[in-house]
């Protein structure tokens, strides 16, 4: 099938059985997929630059799935995501006909997008489905929410934008990224649902100055960190891990650092030009002073350190 135009088929279905690839020639043009959706059980299937599918989309059986740079979806009702529990994308949209159509990730399957994720309009659900994002993820004022799971992951750094919608995927928001990458936020995050919990797993979530609002469960684990200035408005504490860090990293004026319990952290203070009191009586386990940072302590302030000690201050 050799294209003339942008093309629409009212749905594709690659058997079992089917071999080699399916003969379409794009010639720079775009495939949208209706009502019937795709599935695919064989053979090989390369995607144009853009698809659009309408409809369910399965791919649990075999065969060879080559994403398209531009994944669009537009359902108009409920439509089902069924893979053989990844599939990979690189830019993701979902913008659905209207606000109760939408996207369900089938069980243990994970919709993994390695650019941008735009959630437009719509819902995506499945309480135990994931999105996996890996680049920036933007949140339309016109996005209707859903209860799948969100997981920021991989290297790269991310930014996460929430136009105003009132409604966020109430599933648990995980940031489990490599160690060193960080997920920066560029609005205020309420991740206020019933039951909805966030856990920062591996890698970093930077506050960056923005509300954060959690209902319930809020941690940090022994490969993630914290990162806020420490003038940002916080609904709740979190459990720290052994080994988990809280980094205060405001580069101007003097505020007291968070009144929690710091026991099993890493308590960094590396912004610099910035000053941080403690408090109040503090301890943590190991203790970090950036270049340039100011840790201050009055006569009635203490900080006990059980770890380690490390400063590359020039005062402190």
């Amino acid at each position: 099938v050799n294209f003339t135009a942008d093309a629409g088929l009212s749905g594709l279905n690659i058997a079992s059985g089917f071999t080699g690839a399916v003969p379409f020639t794009y010639n720079s043009h775009n495939l949208t997929i209706y009502n019937d959706g795709f599935t695919q059980a064989a053979g090989t299937f390369t995607a144009p630059t853009t698809l659009t599918l309408a409809g369910n989309f399965t791919h649990t059986a075999g065969g060879v799935f080559t994403a398209p740079t531009n994944m669009i979806f537009t359902p108009n009702a409920n439509r089902t995501y069924d893979v053989a529990t990844t599939e990979t994308f690189n830019n993701v949209t979902l913008n659905a006909s209207d606000s109760s159509s939408g996207l369900s990730i089938s069980a243990g399957d994970t919709l993994l997008v390695t650019n941008t994720l735009t959630l437009t309009n719509g819902l995506i659900n499945g309480a135990t489905g994931t999105i996996s994002a890996q680049g920036n993820v933007t949140l339309d004022n016109t996005w209707d929410g859903g209860s799948a799971n969100l997981t920021f992951s991989g290297g790269n750094s991310q930014t996460f934008t929430n136009n105003g919608p009132a409604s966020i995927p109430t599933g648990t928001i995980t940031i489990d990224k490599t160690v060193g990458s960080a997920v920066n936020l560029a609005t205020d995050m309420i991740w206020n649902a019933a039951g909805q919990d966030v856990a920062i797993t591996s890698g970093t979530l930077n506050l960056n100055g923005k509300t954060l609002v959690v209902n319930d469960q809020f941690t940090v684990g022994a490969n993630g960190t914290l990162q806020l200035t420490g003038d940002e408005s916080i609904s709740k504490e979190p459990a720290i891990s052994s080994g988990g860090t809280i980094d205060y990293t405001a580069t101007s004026g003097s505020r007291n650092i968070q009144n929690w319990t710091y026991t099993n952290a890493t308590l960094k203070f590396s912004g610099n030009g910035g000053t941080f009191s403690v408090g109040g009586s503090k301890t943590v386990t190991n203790f970090v002073l950036g270049a340039g940072a100011h840790g201050q302590l009055t006569s009635t302030q203490t900080l006990t350190v059980s770890g380690n000690f490390t400063s590359t201050a020039t005062s402190g």
